[in-house]
């Protein structure tokens, strides 16, 4: 707080930083988040009751698939990577994808206030017949390493880790375009293919 009219919020671990103004009733925050070097307006505003953020779309256990929880290494950057796998059930081969999350760290769900998005798309994926591998991006989760100090080909070489494991899984025979949420995602749009296994 930096007086009694404005705020100011830093937050290190995500680069992150917000600075508002408060209304004259007090009812509402109108300000900029700052992120990355690129900057946004976000108001708050107080609610008469709390609001519900459940989420109906998240998927609910038992799955009709397998689901694991796995490690891979970026072994020239000495990171381990903490992750989920999900598998279809029925014998394949089958294609198989990775999720790469948008800017600033992230687990392997993406999650944020309420939501899992990289749940549901990986249970709505592996549903049709598809191989999902999502991850604790370096230095957040359970993955080693350190987020702050990782360049853009860093995380580059971070989901080449990633497909370089599922390429070692049997059963999957192509790895294909990563998916991705947001900014970061969408500029590590890669893909890799390999010869079916007999």
């Amino acid at each position: 707080m930096e007086s009694d009219s404005t705020i100011r919020l830093e937050m290190k671990k995500i680069d992150g930083v917000y600075e508002g103004r408060y209304s004259d009733d007090g009812s509402e925050i109108t300000g900029t988040w700052t992120q990355a070097g690129q900057s946004m307006p976000l108001k708050f505003v107080r609610l008469s009751e709390e609001h519900d953020f459940s989420r109906p779309q998240d998927p609910q256990e038992p799955y009709p698939y397998d689901e694991s929880d796995v490690t891979f290494d970026n072994t020239e950057a000495n990171v381990r990577f903490a992750g989920t796998l999900t598998t279809p059930r029925d014998p394949g081969p089958h294609p198989a994808v990775i999720l790469v999350s948008g800017s600033g760290p992230q687990d392997r769900d993406e999650t944020v206030p309420g939501h899992r998005p990289f749940l549901v798309l990986a249970d709505h994926l592996t549903r049709q017949g598809i191989a999902v591998l999502r991850f604790d991006d370096r230095g957040f989760g359970k993955s080693t390493g350190n987020f702050r100090d990782a360049t853009h080909d860093d995380h580059t070489t971070d989901v080449l880790a990633g497909v370089g494991y599922l390429m070692t899984q049997p059963g999957i025979v192509l790895v294909g375009s990563v998916l991705s949420a947001t900014a970061r995602g969408a500029s590590l749009h890669l893909w890799r293919q390999h010869s079916p296994r007999t």
